[in-house]
């Protein structure tokens, strides 16, 4: 207490509380904004995840039918497109203008003529994995350099996407189908 009598808070006390609550505050906005960035990469990432497992699936299914009732080579690759044949149905898929893309035709009528499947594609690689009669082993060579006499002996697909997500990260995603039906 001072000589008057009065009480209360000096100007120093003041100055040092309002500062103390304001190195508090600022702990907490950091905390609620690294959270955010967190979440926000993790859902990007969760995206990305799911863009991965319905295209594996998508053209997983397409691959593993591939040969099965089907007249000539199961697999072809031209002008930058993946053709799968099986039974009546060729099917064929591309990544164009950042999208993944998809033709089928049944029985000779097109039923789906360069539909977009998915975005954030960047490209496809693929490579045919074709059986050696010599050792009984599977090679794998670029699908554009596979002649049309060993389409015959294709064993196995590998794809390669290069994935781009809106913050410009980029992920390349390799997988191997065996077909079943050869």
């Amino acid at each position: 207490m001072n000589a008057r009598g009065q009480s209360g808070f000096t100007l120093v006390e003041l100055m040092v509380g309002l500062v103390v609550g304001l190195l508090v505050i600022s702990g907490v906005v950091q905390a609620y904004a690294g959270a955010a960035a967190s979440q926000r990469v993790q859902s990007a990432l969760a995206e990305s995840a799911e863009r991965i497992r319905f295209a594996v699936g998508y053209v997983g299914h397409d691959l593993r039918m591939a040969g099965y009732k089907a007249a000539g080579p199961p697999v072809d690759y031209a002008d930058g497109w993946l053709i799968v044949r099986y039974g009546d149905v060729v099917a064929a898929y591309s990544v164009s203008g950042g999208t993944l893309r998809y033709r089928r035709a049944e029985g000779g009528t097109v039923v789906y003529n360069n539909q977009p499947i998915l975005d954030g594609f960047r490209s496809m690689d693929v490579w045919f994995g074709i059986g050696d009669p010599t050792d009984g082993g599977i090679r794998f060579l670029p699908a554009a350099d596979a002649d049309s006499a060993a389409l015959d002996d294709v064993r196995g697909v590998r794809v390669a996407w290069t994935l781009e997500d809106a913050r410009s990260s980029v992920q390349i995603v390799e997988t191997t189908i065996a077909l079943r039906n050869r």
